[in-house]
């Protein structure tokens, strides 16, 4: 019999870049005869992206995005599709507690929810409520998943305090696309930016919206370049997003009152950040909360020296003086002092990006292939993910 694979993205397809990802993960089930269908919240604006996908026989679905966590229209719509194609494994990202409620009444064998984000309370910032332990969607989505996939061991631990058993719970980390990185000439990249042999940039990959903590770096940046006017601060990321245009014209507001302008540049978002990175001395990743961090996986692995907050994979990854700085978030004052340290002492930053550039951390793209494959058939043979954990495990330690 046949595999199929649904794979439920749940959102709308951002870029070529990003097909062209799915469509090299997915020639691994070509190559095993299966069918895979992959769902979209709607078509891209430009239809030509999806040719990569169609070129290897993979079915494009779209499905809109839920109303709310329990939408009555994305149950029928998951179930009638999962029906149709006779799902084997049906695989829930960015949306999950609908799409899984219609597979399991479709009764597909393998569904799995993988978590990539902290809870609402952690990401804030503040104590958890009974509402926030209740959390009725985070409990359903686990128990009708076959197997609730944690992106990191920080997302693992909050489910398992929230009592989700922890045999349910697998942890699978995100893969680094370092291909998609193409740095630029270092000396060229400063100089369109203004900067000098004298300065020492500070950049950071995100977006000005509060989660991302770029109001804590730059309250943080202020303090830096009181004592080492060499410092610079360089913000990759979004600005434009209705999520994001508020937090920007605070972060405006702010680098005015302080009379930073000339010190601090937005360069908004970017299809190739490698291009900016390239003039980086120092990344910094101030994230209130992240479930994983690929920013901060990629910057390190590239060699940066970074000072990261703890969240996500950043406790896993850093081991706080020897190849970074950990500090705690929304701290401002803790990572304007680790900050000031880099800045302050070439010779660290060398060893610290030394020490990024030869760590092993994480999975290559085809290594995150290969052991989701590896993942998608252990739920295949039954359904237990026991042994498969176990083996990811030891290569974590190892």
């Amino acid at each position: 019999m046949t595999t199929t694979l649904v794979r439920y993205w749940g959102r709308e397809a951002r870029s070529l870049k990003e097909i062209e990802s799915f469509a090299a993960l997915f020639q691994r089930g070509a190559a095993r005869g299966w069918n895979t269908h992959i769902v979209f919240a709607r078509p891209p604006e430009d239809l030509t992206w999806m040719s990569p996908l169609k070129e290897i026989g993979v079915q494009v679905e779209y499905i809109p995005r839920p109303r709310s966590n329990f939408d009555w229209e994305i149950m029928r719509q998951t179930y009638e599709l999962c029906r149709r194609v006779q799902a084997s494994i049906i695989h829930c990202d960015n949306t999950h507690t609908s799409p899984l409620i219609g597979a399991y009444f479709a009764r597909v064998p393998a569904r799995l929810w993988f978590k990539r984000a902290m809870e609402p309370a952690y990401a804030e910032v503040r104590d958890s409520t009974w509402r926030d332990r209740w959390a009725p969607s985070l409990h359903l989505s686990c128990r009708l998943a076959t197997t609730t996939v944690a992106v990191s061991e920080v997302v693992r631990d909050e489910l398992v305090d929230l009592h989700i058993p922890p045999a349910k719970v697998c942890v699978f980390h995100n893969s680094a696309n370092l291909r998609a990185i193409h740095l630029g000439d270092r000396a060229r990249v400063r100089a369109s930016l203004g900067y000098d042999d004298s300065h020492v940039v500070i950049s950071t990959v995100g977006r000005a919206a509060p989660v991302k903590g770029w109001d804590t770096l730059l309250e943080a940046f202020a303090k830096v370049y009181k004592t080492l006017p060499q410092a610079r601060l360089l913000l990759i990321g979004g600005i434009d997003r209705s999520d994001e245009r508020e937090g920007y014209a605070e972060l405006q507001r702010f680098v005015d009152r302080h009379g930073l302008r000339e010190q601090v540049r937005f360069a908004g978002h970017q299809e190739n950040i490698g291009e900016l990175l390239s003039a980086l001395d120092v990344f910094a990743f101030p994230s209130r909360s992240e479930g994983y961090g690929v920013a901060l996986q990629e910057a390190f692995i590239l060699g940066s020296a970074c000072v990261a907050t703890k969240v996500g994979i950043a406790p896993t990854m850093i081991v706080h003086g020897t190849n970074g700085f950990l500090v705690e978030r929304n701290n401002p004052n803790e990572m304007a002092e680790a900050l000031t340290t880099l800045v302050a002492d070439q010779e660290l930053r060398q060893k610290f990006a030394l020490a990024a550039r030869e760590s092993n951390f994480g999975y290559s793209m085809d290594e995150y292939g290969d052991r989701l494959y590896e993942l998608y058939q252990s739920m295949l043979n039954g359904g237990q993910t026991t042994a498969f954990e176990n083996k990811e495990a030891r290569r974590r330690v190892a």
